[in-house]
């Protein structure tokens, strides 16, 4: 368990090394730390799967690269820089300003924690996409290498979508590497993590840029989707994909709000870099990301604006980079991109009842959410009404609005040129889809919506997103 506690902290003790220093001081480390995982663990299976195609004799030289490679990069964060100061604060909160929205969130939590354990215990494994594809490729590279770990993209297991990309199953193949067995806790420990990342990004962005009151009712809508909660005990790509997802609007919004820092643009690369590096989803969104940020920003300062944003692509470059790598040299080609024709792209795109079932079908999943009657992004958007609107609008928000709109609308275009049985399609994928989108969604939401004069707010440097 030490070399798999190594395995795990270094990275994340890097990544909240990172977020903190952006932010301004070290008393920000534990407030990252959830965030932190997050980016940690998905930078550390890029790491991993470069170190994999060296011409490695075993896994100890493997794990030998891998700690030194980290140890460095943590120690090059903590000192090749000073520190900033921390601010001082805007004013001394009392007792009852800090505590009352903690309090009210154990109840909420409380639920989330007994529901995902209770349903881990009866199914460990998680639901069929996690052992059949997931699960399954992460032994393929665990137990195969240095080997025959390559026969994990054979297009002989075309059914279990061998060009996927290799977030979840790389970082599941390194912490088992660690533990030295595929010990059934890993994928749960992932699924668990990236969950408490969602909850507590959003919550802790809203909370800085509106008040605590409305980080803790971030927190309660996002846990109040069955949908989402369905979704965090499945081990699948979904929950960690929606976490980048939302990562990267966070990201982007601090990017805007300090006047376009370049460290905050590159991390916000990095975020969304991995959510293409996570499935082929965030594929799409990467490319959104990259096209919706850079055409903002030239509209707001024209080429100037331009240079200013590189650093996002250049924090996506060395994640692209390695998805390109493995498209290239190891995945087969991806069933749906490869039964596609002209014929059929403009066959289907003229099927109108095809087009309103795809969209009817994407409209009631962002209505429900898993709810019977009404899901929580209804409910969320007659807050924002009844509240009304920030003045001035934020822009990160309004950004993540366009970018997570623009995903919807590839997602219905996918499902439309689907060569598969729609409603055998939609079925099996529409709500898993909608969650990838869903916290991003709150998080806009909820950073839009207008603060009261009464709301108790926390200090504009408490730290956080």
């Amino acid at each position: 368990m030490t070399w798999f506690s190594i395995a795990v902290l270094l990275p994340i003790i890097a990544s909240a090394f990172l977020l903190a220093r952006l932010n301004g001081g070290r008393r920000g480390l534990l407030t990252h730390l959830p965030t932190a995982a997050g980016l940690g663990l998905g930078t550390s299976s890029v790491v991993w799967w470069g170190i994999m195609l060296l011409p490695l004799a075993s896994w100890r030289f493997v794990i030998a690269v891998d700690v030194t490679l980290w140890t460095l990069a943590c120690g090059v964060i903590w000192r090749v820089a000073p520190w900033p100061a921390a601010p001082n604060e805007d004013g001394k909160r009392s007792w009852l300003d800090r505590w009352p929205p903690r309090v009210l969130l154990i109840v909420p939590l409380a639920g989330a924690a007994v529901y995902f354990v209770a349903v881990t215990a009866t199914t460990p494994h998680g639901i069929w996409d996690a052992w059949a594809i997931w699960n399954a490729r992460a032994r393929f590279l665990f137990r195969g290498y240095p080997d025959v770990w390559t026969q994990a993209f054979s297009p002989v297991l075309d059914w279990s979508h061998p060009d996927y990309p290799l977030l979840v199953p790389v970082s599941v193949a390194r912490a088992w590497t660690y533990v030295g067995r595929d010990h059934l806790a890993v994928p749960i420990l992932l699924a668990a993590t990236f969950t408490a990342g969602i909850v507590s990004t959003a919550a802790m962005s809203v909370a800085r840029s509106a008040s605590a009151w409305r980080g803790v009712l971030t927190a309660v809508m996002i846990l109040a989707s069955p949908a989402f909660l369905a979704n965090t005990v499945s081990q699948c790509a979904d929950i960690p994909l929606a976490f980048y997802v939302l990562t990267t609007c966070v990201l982007v919004g601090r990017a805007t709000e300090t006047g376009g820092r370049p460290a905050w643009w590159a991390v916000a690369g990095i975020a969304a870099g991995l959510a293409a590096w996570t499935k082929n989803e965030g594929l799409a969104f990467t490319a959104i990301v990259l096209v919706i940020c850079p055409a903002w920003s030239y509209r707001s300062r024209r080429w100037r604006g331009l240079a200013g944003i590189a650093p996002l692509f250049a924090g996506a470059a060395p994640i692209l980079a390695a998805l390109v790598m493995f498209k290239l040299l190891l995945a087969p080609p991806n069933d749906l991109i490869a039964a596609q024709s002209m014929g059929h792209v403009l066959s289907s795109l003229q099927n109108v009842d095809r087009v309103q079932i795809a969209v009817t079908a994407v409209g009631k999943e962002l209505w429900f959410g898993g709810a019977s009657q009404i899901g929580v992004l209804p409910i969320l958007a007659l807050f924002v009404i009844a509240t009304g609107l920030r003045r001035p609008l934020p822009i990160g928000p309004m950004l993540g609005l366009a970018i997570t709109g623009a995903l919807i609308v590839a997602d219905i275009l996918a499902y439309i040129l689907s060569p598969h049985d729609l409603a055998w399609q939609l079925l099996t994928s529409l709500d898993r889809v909608i969650v990838q989108v869903f916290p991003a969604l709150v998080w806009c939401g909820m950073s839009l919506a207008r603060v009261r004069a009464g709301e108790p707010r926390l200090a504009s440097n408490t730290p956080g997103f």
